[in-house]
């Protein structure tokens, strides 16, 4: 018999990081080393069959180019954004800062663009 305990909220925020984790195109070797712990420890995280410290989710965040709230549980975060949104958002925050000012010029000029098709 396992000592596991099922929590749909742990399952829910290793969901999160994996897919922020595969949408920065990282193994789990490479986040556990940016974020300074075992593949183990990030693999028990992922499948939802541990809890973590507040410092670890922060330093996995952080390692993941992403905010706290976008690998949080949904009924803790107010709003939960639009998921293509994410996808999107973890690719801008590696970005360079001159390679982010250029995609938000183009992003408002788009944006601009559409507002003055109504």
């Amino acid at each position: 018999m396992s000592n596991e305990v099922y929590n749909p909220d742990f399952i829910e925020v290793g969901d999160l990081i994996r897919k922020c984790r595969e949408n920065a195109s990282m193994t789990q070797a490479d986040l556990s080393e940016k974020a300074g712990f075992g593949e183990k420890t990030l693999s028990r995280l992922e499948m939802g069959k541990s809890n973590m410290r507040i410092d670890t989710f922060f330093t996995l965040a952080d390692a993941l180019g992403v905010t706290p709230n976008d690998i949080s549980p949904s009924r803790l975060t107010s709003k939960r954004k639009d998921r293509r949104f994410t996808d999107l958002e973890a690719k801008f925050n590696r970005l360079s800062e001159k390679q982010k000012q250029l995609v938000y010029d183009t992003m408002a000029s788009l944006m601009n663009g559409l507002e003055n098709l109504n």
